[in-house]
């Protein structure tokens, strides 16, 4: 994962609970590596640019929307 659940609540403002977050993380992960050729995943993880882990978060935010139950799990 190129993002954690501090930055996503802090730096992105994502709503969605951590369970949630961690879900649909490995999958966002997976399809960033697969927009980037892989090129993302050979990044140092103290040297992602914070573009790739809002990019990340916002694949995050759109599979949970996409996922049952509509909107994923969201903190309230």
């Amino acid at each position: 994962m190129y993002s954690d659940y501090t930055f996503y609540t802090e730096t992105y403002k994502g709503q969605l609970k951590e369970a949630e977050y961690e879900r649909q993380a490995v999958r966002a992960t997976a399809e960033i590596d697969r927009l980037t050729f892989g090129r993302a995943a050979q990044i140092a993880p103290g040297e992602m640019p914070d573009a790739i882990k809002l990019a990340e978060c916002a694949v995050i935010d759109e599979l949970a929307r996409q996922s049952v139950g509509g909107a994923g799990d969201i903190v309230s």
